[in-house]
């Protein structure tokens, strides 16, 4: 009987440290693909804002030099500054909406008839740009 008992003794301990590795090996392996998948959303979040940010300023820009040629009194030509504007106020943090609001206030006002004093436009894309390079920060930590 003991020649049956220490194989036996020996298979078990082998067997259970088998099983503890394996289910470690699992521990380690599900953390790492979270953490990737984490990270890959990350990267996916800050390339949609990226973009989004640089059209919706080079809309505005080009509205704004449209303004100075001409003054567009058909309010759909505004359709696509609103559009990514509504867009940021989906996605972003209320500092960037608000900087966003403010360029599509300036952009908007820049083709009325009679135009008030207001901000200066530069001003308003470096207020705007700051809060968007913050809150990207904010993602690639």
């Amino acid at each position: 009987m003991p020649d049956v008992v220490a194989p036996l003794l020996n298979f078990i301990s082998t067997a259970s440290v088998a099983v503890m590795a394996a289910a470690l090996s699992y521990a380690a392996g599900k953390g790492i693909k979270r953490q990737e998948w984490d990270l890959n959303l990350r990267r996916e979040k800050v390339a949609v804002r990226q973009r989004l940010y640089a059209e919706f300023l080079a809309e505005a820009d080009r509205q704004i030099l449209q303004s100075m040629k001409e003054k567009i009194s058909d309010t759909t030509s505004f359709y696509e500054i609103t559009r990514k504007f509504s867009e940021i106020e989906l996605l972003s943090s209320s500092d960037v909406c608000a900087a966003a609001k403010s360029i599509c206030d300036h952009v908007i006002g820049s083709h009325a008839a009679e135009e008030k004093a207001r901000a200066n436009f530069y001003e308003l894309k470096q207020s705007f740009i700051r809060h968007a390079r913050k809150e990207i920060a904010n993602y690639e930590k």
